[in-house]
């Protein structure tokens, strides 16, 4: 804004205002984002100084910069619903592992068990093989029938 109030008419950066709320899209709430772009509209409808633009240059510009903000508001807007959407997933596929795999007993006999669950990913719960432990009447202990 400084700079375009002290600038040449090579050099408008009004338009680039309109970054500030894209920035803001990936990392901020839709409604932290929108505040971002009002904040950069008003910047942009402030920055009409001398003679830098003439109306239209300027009505143009300060436009560019109210749909990058309307853009970037509805980007974070979608990015909250799909990480919501992502969430209530993986609790339900959590819940349906869980119900599918008991328990598993730390003995059967005298066989102590353990498992360890380990994941392609830090983040993910779900997923991977499926075991079961079972006692049968032909098992014995040391292999032997």
């Amino acid at each position: 804004m400084i700079a375009d109030a002290t600038a040449s008419d090579q050099l408008i950066l009004i338009s680039y205002l309109g970054i500030a709320p894209l920035v803001a899209s990936f990392v901020a709430t839709w409604r932290q984002t929108a505040i971002v772009g009002a904040v950069a509209v008003a910047a942009a409808l402030l920055a009409k100084t001398g003679d830098t633009l003439d109306d239209g240059d300027w009505a143009v510009r300060v436009g560019v910069v109210i749909t990058l903000s309307a853009i970037a508001t509805l980007s974070a807007f979608l990015r909250e619903a799909r990480d919501r959407r992502l969430q209530r997933m993986t609790v339900i596929a959590e819940a349906a592992q869980r119900a599918v795999l008991r328990a598993m007993p730390t003995a059967v006999g005298q066989v102590g068990l353990a498992a360890r669950y380990l994941s392609a990913t830090d983040e993910a719960l779900v997923g991977g093989d499926l075991y079961e432990v079972a006692a049968t009447p032909t098992w014995c202990p040391g292999g032997r029938r």
